[in-house]
Formats: structure tokens, sequence, C-alpha cells
């Protein structure tokens, strides 16, 4: 008499997967997600950084800015805003449709219940 443990699978559930290559479409979508949320959540954190140089550089040492370097900074550290929020934007376009693609196959590729 064989005993089953949970993490065993019976034969006839493994030879009943509706996609072939399944479980690597999903091994990709997996990855696709984890990409796409460094994309999405990178450039912000980058674009700040980039904001707090480059104003800090506009102070100068005794904390007092003229006012025409300060805004030649903040229209510089307004186009560093715009491009990381353009990348964040498309970061997250790829993270929805790689999530849609991932629960997609994991939900073609599991077999059914008995």
């Amino acid at each position: 008499m064989q005993i089953e443990t949970p993490s065993s699978t019976p034969p006839s559930l493994s030879t009943r997967l509706a996609v072939p290559g399944g479980e690597e479409q999903m091994k990709f979508w997996g990855r696709a997600i984890c990409f796409a949320a460094v994309i999405m959540i990178a450039p912000p954190m980058l674009g700040l950084i980039g904001t707090f140089i480059d104003i800090h550089q506009s102070m100068g040492s005794g904390g007092i800015a003229d006012t025409k370097v300060l805004a030649d900074h903040i229209s510089r550290v307004l186009l560093y805003t715009l491009g990381s929020m353009v990348i964040a934007v498309i970061g997250l376009v790829l993270l929805i449709i790689s999530t849609c693609r991932f629960f997609s196959c994991r939900a073609k590729c599991r077999p059914p219940a008995p």
C-alpha cells in the first residue's frame, strides 16, 4: 500500500495540463511582473534624488540662492520629474499587461478540479 503525501501529484493530474509549456510561460510572465515593477518604481526615485542634488547645488554653501539660478535649476528638475513619470507610466502599463497574462496563463495551466 502506497501512501500519498500532499506534495505528490497523481500522474493523472500532471497529464491534464491544458497548455503545453505553460510553466515556462508562467515563469516568463512572473519575471516580467518583477521587471515592470522595477521600471515603475525606480525612475521616480531617481528623479527625486536628481531633484535633491540639483536644488542642493543651486543653494550654494550659504543656503541662500540667486533667484535666477534657482529658476534654471527648477526648470531642469521639472524635466527630470516629467521624464521619470513618463517611464513610470510605461512601467505601469507593462505591469498591468504582464499581470493579466500571468493570471491568464495560470488559469489555463492549472488542472481542472476533480
